[in-house]
This record gives structure tokens, sequence and C-alpha cells, in this order.
């Protein structure tokens, strides 16, 4: 029974297949995109080889592949979704789509996508557009090789160059993102791969997870931006080879951890941020192996995490090593590589025969009373570190590397 229902299946699919052709548009300026759209059957290929198309809420409601030669401009009227995808099985690749418009009442985007799988958006450049993509409910989708170039009109008015809701199975990789106010925002989305990407001079983030679980990014670079990556209220997220860099502003991080839970940092770079990591909430995460290089603040990890551990990382040139706003921790920093560590080595190990403690007097009280910064450099605070060396005591030590690397780790 089950065999002949898949058969069955498989002669029907095979022949809406053999029906399918390739529409070749010579044109597209003197052409009705929609009416070709519409007319044509499932799984066709519609091959645009060049020119301009003005329109705006095009529809596709079948199974299709839409490619383009010499760069043709689909451009939208600045109203409404340019494309809007009502089935799956969609392709869109090597157009430039341009001018969705911006709203304060409406998530306009270049492509919207509504519950439509197996879809692939790939080599594409999207260009002012509030959101470039907006995909709900979908799953089994590729992001690859796309430019997004946003206008950083400000947080209200921007959105999100690729918008995942409520999504399953997507992969993002080798795309390049400046300009809107996350670079790849999801929400409610599992099992995702975020490889190879640039995401640049954004608004908010570079990346930015909520609520979105056993999902990885690697091999990214996260530069200039409001903040590099926030990653919050998520659990089971790889984060490996990445490089944060630059990512400065008052209140702007390398990486922010907002109450993740059995995540594991690893090999990444995270150099010259206003924060490098910013630890708040949550535990059981691995922070393992970075270059943490010339950040004012290296880690600031809070009294809301526990159980975390922090391990031979080189932490290099930063203002502050850590900081905190308690006397009391339960994270662990083992066989870190500290520059600013002034111990000794009678034995040879590799290791520190005294333990480090991160936490300089000074920096816990900027945490507790932040215009104490400006006195970073007076005789006052070189008088407070002489008194912290020689009297240890009067700093948290409950934050402790009891194994410090006296050198830096490979």
């Amino acid at each position: 029974m089950i065999r002949n229902i898949f058969l069955i299946l498989l002669i029907v699919f095979n022949y809406e297949f053999a029906k399918s052709n390739t529409i070749n548009i010579q044109d597209l300026g003197n052409t009705d995109l929609k009416k070709i759209i519409k007319n044509a059957n499932p799984y066709d290929t519609i091959l645009i080889n060049s020119g301009k198309f003005k329109g705006e809420s095009i529809f596709i409601d079948k199974p299709l592949s839409i490619i383009g030669k010499n760069n043709p401009i689909i451009e939208g009227l600045q109203n409404d979704h340019i494309f809007i995808f009502r089935s799956d099985n969609i392709t869109l690749k090597n157009l430039i789509i341009e001018n969705s418009g911006y709203s304060y009442v409406q998530d306009r985007a270049a492509i919207r996508m509504d519950s439509s799988n197996n879809c692939t958006i790939e080599n594409n450049k999207f260009d002012n557009c509030m959101f470039a993509i907006y995909a709900a409910a979908v799953k089994n989708f590729k992001v690859i090789n796309n430019i997004f170039k946003g206008n950083s009109l400000g947080e209200a008015a921007s959105g999100n160059a690729v918008h995942l809701w409520y999504c399953k199975d997507v992969f993002v990789n080798h795309n390049t993102i400046s300009g809107h106010r996350d670079g790849i925002y999801l929400e409610f989305t599992e099992s995702v791969k975020i490889y190879n990407n640039s995401s640049f001079e954004n608004v908010r983030y570079g990346l930015h997870f909520m609520f979105s679980h056993n999902a990885e990014y690697k091999n990214n670079t996260f530069n200039n931006n409001g903040s590099g990556v926030a990653v919050m209220y998520t659990r089971n997220v790889l984060m490996e080879n990445n490089l944060f860099e630059n990512n400065r502003g008052s209140a702007s991080y390398g990486l922010l951890l907002k109450d993740i839970e059995n995540s594991t940092v690893i090999n990444n770079k995270i150099l010259s941020n206003s924060t490098g990591i910013y630890v708040d909430g949550g535990g059981r995460n691995h922070i393992k192996n970075n270059l943490i290089k010339n950040n004012a603040w290296a880690i600031r990890i809070y009294a809301s995490s526990s159980g975390n551990t922090i391990e031979n990382n080189n932490i290099i040139g930063n203002s502050f090593d850590v900081t905190t706003n308690s006397n009391m921790s339960t994270n662990k920093f083992i066989g870190n590589y500290w520059d600013k560590y002034r111990g000794y080595d009678y034995n040879k190990d590799g290791v520190g025969d005294v333990p480090y403690y991160p936490v300089r007097l000074f920096a816990y009280l900027v945490e507790k009373n932040p215009p104490f910064i400006v006195l970073m450099h007076s005789f006052f605070i070189f008088v407070l570190d002489m008194a912290e060396s020689i009297i240890p005591s009067i700093v948290p030590d409950s934050i402790i590397d009891n194994s410090p690397s006296m050198v830096p780790i490979k």
C-alpha cells in the first residue's frame, strides 16, 4: 500500500518536472514580469538576460527558478514588498533587487516569505531595502553569496538584512551585509548554520539571536557595528573562529551573552571593542582558546552568571581584564594567559606559581560607580594599584585563576 502511494507521488512529480521549461527574457524593461510568472508552469526557469523592471507585490505561488544574467534590476515602488513567496522550491539568483521603501508601520521587504520551504536566495544584490529577506515559518532555506546594503537610517526606521522568525534548518553562507539594523536576526529559530559572512557598519548588531537554539556560527567577521553579536535567551550555540572587531560605543560589545546556556565560544578573535565579552545570566558555557586583545574591558561577567568556564584564553592589552558587580562568583578561570600577571614559575612548568586575581579594585569601583572612570590615569589610581599589589585581599577573591599561563597560548 505504502509502496504504491510512493510510486504514484513519484510519477506525479516526474510528470510536473518533465513539463518544466526555460523562459528567456531578453529585455526585462519591455516585459510584464508578473504576467510571465503567473503563466509559467511549476518548476519552470525564468532566465532574465538584461533590463530593469519596476514593480512590487510580485507573487510567486508555484515552484520556480528566476535567474538573472547581465545584472537585471528589479526595482520596488517603495510601497510594499517586492517579491512575495507563497510556495516551496523557489530560487532567486543573480538579480539586483532595490528600493523596497521604508515604513514605521509595515515591515517592507525585498523578499517576504511565509511557510515557503526548500528555497534558495543566491548571488543577488540588495540595495536600499528596509528588510532584504523576511522569512517566517520557513524550513530548509539557503541564503548564499549575496550582498546586502542598507541605508543606516537608525534603529527605528531600519530593518534587518536577513530576518528569520520561527524558521528551521537555515544555511547563511558567504554574504556581505552592511547598513541595516541587525545584519542577521534570529527569533524562535532552530538549527541554523551561519558561516563565512561579513557583517559590518550595522546600526545595532552584526548578528542577533533571540530564543534560537541548536545553532552555530563560524568564520564570520563582525566589524564596526553598534555591537558585534548578541546571543540572548538561547541554548546550545557553537561560536567558533569568528572575528569581533571595532564594535565601539558607550554600550557596545564584541560579544554579548545574555541568559544563554550550554554554549561554546572557542578560537575567536575579539579585538578593540568597548567590551570584549559581556556575560549576564545563564550558565554552563565554555569560553576557550580565544584571543581577547586591546578592548576597554576584556570580560564583564555579572553575578547573575554561574557555572561558566573561561579557559586557556590569551587576554592581552585590555584596559581592564575582568570586571564584575559582586564579591561572589561560581565561574571558573583556568589556565589563561594574562599580560598583566607578574607572578613567577620556579619549577618551569609554564604555569604561574601564584594565582592571578584579574579584577582590579579600580575596575570593581568603576562597575559600582561608572563616573569613576575619569580617574583612570590619575595618581590616585596609581596609589590604589600599589596598595592592591601589596594587599590583594581588598579585591574580590572569588574570581581567580589558580593556574595562569606564563606564556601566550598557541
